[in-house]
């Protein structure tokens, strides 16, 4: 009887090989880039819209989100792919670390990844939905 093991793509020999930690951390600097191009739009719409105000002014703030729709849009955009791109970095770096024994440092870039999805979905709103709040 013969024994069946894990199936294996064979693609055969690679040029360059790239560590999971090099990729990642690629991934992590270039949405890092993307971030800060992200936070500059953010800072070029109106402030109504992207910063917090207290005491709340629900007509300032939809005026703020109507008013600032392409930058919102165009922050929200980059937003969600640099995150994306982001979150691959750090899924890759924590991946390589667990399988070298560093449950501390996975921990943390576990950590690091799920706050890049929250962001994610902070970006789909603030670019996807706070502009369509139109009365």
């Amino acid at each position: 009887m013969t024994e069946a093991g894990p199936a294996r793509l064979d693609l055969g020999e690679t040029a360059a090989r790239v560590s999971n930690l090099r990729a990642g951390g690629a991934a992590v600097a270039l949405g890092s880039f993307g971030v800060t191009v992200t936070s500059a739009l953010y800072a070029l719409s109106p402030p109504a819209a992207a910063l917090p105000a207290q005491p709340f002014d629900q007509a300032l703030a939809l005026a703020g989100a109507v008013a600032g729709t392409r930058t919102m849009f165009a922050a929200g955009t980059v937003g969600i792919f640099s995150d994306l791109v982001m979150a691959v970095g750090a899924l890759l770096v924590a991946l390589e670390l667990a399988r070298r024994g560093r449950s501390l440092a996975v921990a943390g870039w576990i950590a690091i990844l799920l706050s890049i999805v929250v962001f994610m979905l902070v970006d789909a709103i603030v670019g996807y939905v706070l502009g369509r709040c139109r009365r």
